[in-house]
């Protein structure tokens, strides 16, 4: 088997270095070691590569020449096949495993493939060919490329830098790379060189890069350059190195008048559309002319500067295997579906989602998540996931995957997602599939069936439809979209491969609601969990009680009935002070938000100014405020579980909740917390008073919930319960893997 070192060579990338390298972690191929070759970085880069230093080799370059940078990588590297990976580009898991089937020929010395732009699902190139003036072109196969043929062809299969393998003993034959390509044409003067030498290029679509354009030293987030000396001297002096022998010296300098004429028109219209300023656009065409004239004074000099056998001998290292997840058999490849997912704002099922994708990524599984996007799809890796966000488009005519009568908007959704789920499937190959319930939105791949498909529990518009005061106010809609959905929740319990419930309560609140029973086999109970924080070390206040909610207000998250007790409890209580954060805007009547309704008639009480209404709030700023609390209210009318407890837990808070769902098995009572009866004011302002007379019981039930929480309900619990289940259900599942190459 080849072993593969990966090259990456940076240059004050701090921002963008730790998700390349994070990246490799998902490699599937077992034999690579990752060389990183630092330039002369003032950015902080030197602080990331101490944080990678035992897994990787780390080098130095003291200049700013990208191909000086290649050749210390070279010289570090001891594995069969030197691949060249940029250090803002991320690529797909099975790259090695394919670039390794291009090797096959012993003739061949380099391989490449294709690479995805900045969307991570449009193609920046592909097959690419050049002529001996240093002119590229894209096109979808080599085959289109209209090659030469001879021992030395005037055009010829080129790589690009961030998508490029080479044989080292090739690399080495040929003096590796010319340090006089500063930037630019540096790789396409090296497939000159070996395909002249007799070796051959290969090209493996499949071995696919994501590369996310990053600006540099050279150019701007928006490509415009800051400086083009480098690239324009590459330019001259490949010219006169491989087109002058190849054509005649005159043709050549006519070509290059031309590149200088056209560069000048670019940089004229970058000034006229107010691109660049008048002295940024004077230093360009300076640095044309300078460029253009450096480069032929250096390709006439013939003096190239090449990889020297001395710094080889220095600078080898024994084989530095990368230190990678779990091997190939115990790694799962999953999907998620889930409508939301960070960053964007969240409910519970996104940030299950998230939760437990990038749990299941940290365990060393192959995560990929399908969410809504915007604008055009993209495809991007974040902490450890592969994110695919897809614009769902109408689709009245479809009929396969056949699904049962649901509202346009709901199958549109889900035969896109179908769509996107299936092109991942032939891409990376699919274990599982895990949508949620809500919305139906893994309806297609359901009624698909190709790839096991787990359906995941969690509120549905069945059980939350008594607290929804605007479906039923809305015959029409709840006919035309709310009724067909509920029949479509009920087949989906039917249909699905697996169920994977988070609470006892929400397997039996479903049997009773739809009037079926989901056998013990087809089901396993995995409760949420949630990473831990950092705990605050402040001392505690002794004149202050904080009470927190989270959530929206709206009845089903009884906020209504938080509100009702509220005046009595602050009167009650003046060291009480209250932040009920969410989305208030919600009309509880049609008419009225519950936030005005409550200000509208306490409004002038003296205790108002100690009641605060946050609104939506950050992330960053959720956190401060269950930091800051001590006691957390989560009144709900119903949860299949309730994040929200477990939120408050890891900050060893005492809760307060409802004897209702899923929450009965989160908040165990008088232990971890205290509940009240699902819909009673009343009792939910005597265990909130309660808490309030008592630092004691406080103390007592924030210190147990937090070892609940520690116990129960981490992410690493979660992952590992669920990527159990999951490696189960798909070894019980007809193989499907066989069906992708």
């Amino acid at each position: 088997m080849l072993t593969f070192s990966i090259v990456i060579n940076t240059y004050n990338r701090a921002h963008t270095l730790p998700r390349t390298l994070e990246s490799l972690q998902s490699l599937r191929y077992p034999k690579f070691e990752v060389i990183v070759v630092n330039g002369p970085s003032t950015d902080g880069t030197e602080q990331v590569l101490e944080r990678w230093r035992d897994r990787v080799k780390v080098g130095r370059c003291g200049q700013a020449n990208l191909s000086m940078s290649r050749n210390i990588g070279i010289a570090m590297a001891a594995g069969d096949v030197v691949c060249f990976l940029d250090d803002d580009a991320m690529p797909e898991p099975d790259w090695l495993d394919q670039l390794a089937t291009g090797y096959a020929d012993p003739l061949v010395a380099a391989v490449g493939g294709y690479i995805r732009d900045h969307t991570g699902y449009s193609f920046q190139c592909k097959a690419v060919v050049c002529d001996r003036f240093g002119r590229g072109e894209s096109f979808d196969t080599l085959a289109e490329g209209r090659l030469d043929t001879g021992a030395r062809p005037f055009r010829f299969p080129s790589l690009t830098g961030t998508n490029s393998s080479f044989r080292r003993n090739a690399l080495l034959a040929i003096g590796g790379f010319d340090e006089e390509f500063v930037y630019f044409l540096d790789e396409t003067d090296v497939m000159v060189r070996l395909i002249d030498a007799g070796w051959r290029v290969e090209y493996v679509p499949n071995a696919e890069v994501h590369h996310k354009y990053a600006s540099s030293h050279l150019r701007d987030a928006n490509k415009v350059p800051r400086s083009i000396y480098f690239s324009v001297k590459s330019k001259a002096y490949f010219c006169i190195r491989h087109g002058a022998p190849a054509r005649s010296l005159d043709e050549v300098l006519r070509h290059l008048e031309d590149y200088r004429r056209g560069l000048r028109r670019d940089y004229d219209w970058y000034l006229e559309h107010g691109r660049i300023d008048p002295e940024h656009h004077r230093r360009l065409h300076d640095e044309i002319d300078r460029g253009l004239r450096d480069g032929i004074d250096r390709g006439f000099a013939d003096r190239p500067v090449f990889l020297a056998g001395e710094m080889c001998e220095r600078l080898l290292r024994p084989f530095l295997p990368f230190a990678r997840r779990p091997a190939d058999a115990q790694r799962l490849r999953i999907c998620f579906l889930s409508q939301e997912y960070p960053p964007a704002q969240c409910g519970g099922i996104g940030n299950w989602t998230h939760e437990l994708a990038v749990g299941l990524a940290a365990a060393g599984h192959e995560i990929s998540v399908v969410t809504k996007g915007a604008e055009h799809p993209t495809v991007d890796y974040e902490e450890g996931v592969w994110v695919h966000r897809i614009v769902p488009h109408w689709q009245p005519q479809r009929t396969e995957p056949a699904l049962p009568d649901l509202p346009q908007v709901i199958k549109d959704y889900a035969y896109t997602a179908y769509d996107e789920v299936m092109r991942i499937h032939v891409r990376r190959g699919l274990d599982v599939v895990s949508t949620p319930i809500w919305d139906l939105e893994g309806a297609a791949c359901i009624a698909d069936g190709s790839i096991p498909t787990v359906l995941s529990l969690h509120s549905t518009f069945k059980l939350v439809l008594p607290t929804k005061k605007e479906w039923l106010d809305n015959p029409e809609y709840k006919a035309a979209h709310v009724d067909k959905i509920i029949a479509g929740e009920a087949w989906a319990l039917q249909k699905a491969h697996r169920i994977l419930a988070n609470s006892t309560a929400i397997v039996r609140d479903i049997e009773q609601a739809y009037g079926l029973q989901i056998p013990r086999n087809r089901y396993r109970v995995v409760p949420h969990g949630i990473h831990r924080v950092p705990l605050p070390s402040a001392a505690p206040r002794r004149d202050v009680v904080r009470l927190l909610f989270v959530g929206r207000f709206e009845l089903r998250k009884g906020v209504d009935l938080l509100l009702d007790a509220l005046p009595a409890l602050m009167q009650s209580h003046p060291q009480l002070e209250a932040t009920l954060a969410g989305d208030h805007a919600i009309n509880y009547d049609g008419k009225q938000a519950l936030k005005d309704r409550f200000l509208a008639a306490h409004g002038g009480a003296p205790w108002i100014g100690r009641v605060r209404f946050p609104g939506v709030v950050s992330q960053q700023d959720l956190h401060a405020l269950y930091a800051d609390c001590d006691i957390f209210a989560g009144p709900s009318r119903y949860e299949s579980f309730g994040l929200v407890f477990l939120e408050a837990m890891r900050y060893g808070k005492a809760c307060v909740g409802a004897r209702i769902g899923g929450i009965q098995e989160v908040v165990d009572d008088g232990d971890t917390g205290l509940l009240f009866e699902a819909g009673n004011a009343a009792d939910l302002q005597e265990k909130l008073s309660q808490l309030l007379a008592s630092p004691a019981l406080r103390e007592r039930l924030g210190r147990r919930a937090l070892e609940a929480f520690e116990e129960r309900f981490t992410t690493e619990a979660m992952a590992g319960s669920v990527a159990a289940s999951y490696a189960e259900w798909a070894q019980a599942a007809p193989a499907v893997r066989e069906m992708v190459a």
